[in-house]
């Protein structure tokens, strides 16, 4: 003789299929948007972000090394040696304003600026100062840094920028709240670099 069925088997089933239906869907949905996204991280939108991205970075690195090469000149040395160093600070900060606000060529920018000068002080610090394991560990840890830097910025660029096209992120509008938050988040970036 069957056991009969337990008090409230006949209104799990529905529920549950219904449940494990929904479980199934999602799967499905997050497999197609997993399935997007590598469509779009190796797609040619891709490539075109990875050639601006190139370009700005080069930019950056070009205008780093005109401001190294004014600020070497006797007459307007002074002068040089301000612009420089204000310059290096907008490269810090800007970094920092530009994933706030997820500025690509800011980004692409700064870092190419950083890369420059990180190599021209790793330059003079060999040239000048270099001897023992300490220095030698020192050297080689910044020079990968250096390296490092640009790579995983263009990353994060890529995979933000992929993650947009599967989404269709909507940027926020440019009005006076969204400039007024970018210049406070601005501000914070230098205050940030000036006084820690």
């Amino acid at each position: 003789v069957s056991s009969p069925p337990a008090e409230g088997s006949g209104s799990r089933g529905p529920e549950q299929a219904l449940q494990e239906h929904d479980h199934h869907s999602q799967y499905t949905k997050l497999d197609a948007e997993r399935a997007h996204y590598r469509r779009e991280l190796y797609s040619w939108a891709a490539a075109r972000d990875t050639l601006r991205f190139v370009v700005w970075v080069l930019v950056g690195m070009c205008v780093d090394q005109i401001f190294d090469h004014f600020s070497d000149m006797k007459g307007q040395k002074n002068v040089f040696d301000l612009a420089q160093y204000i310059w290096l600070l907008l490269s810090f900060t800007g970094i920092y304003w530009a994933f706030q606000n997820q500025n690509w060529w800011v980004l692409a920018l700064c870092t190419g600026s950083s890369f420059s000068l990180l190599g021209r002080d790793l330059s003079l610090h060999r040239e000048g100062c270099f001897g023992g394991s300490l220095d030698d560990a020192y050297w080689w840890t910044q020079r990968l840094a250096q390296w490092l830097s640009p790579f995983v910025a263009w990353m994060i660029m890529l995979t933000s920028r992929a993650l947009d096209r599967v989404y269709g992120v909507v940027r926020p509008s440019a009005d006076s709240g969204a400039a007024d938050s970018s210049c406070v988040s601005l501000v914070q970036s230098i205050l940030l670099v000036v006084f820690v």
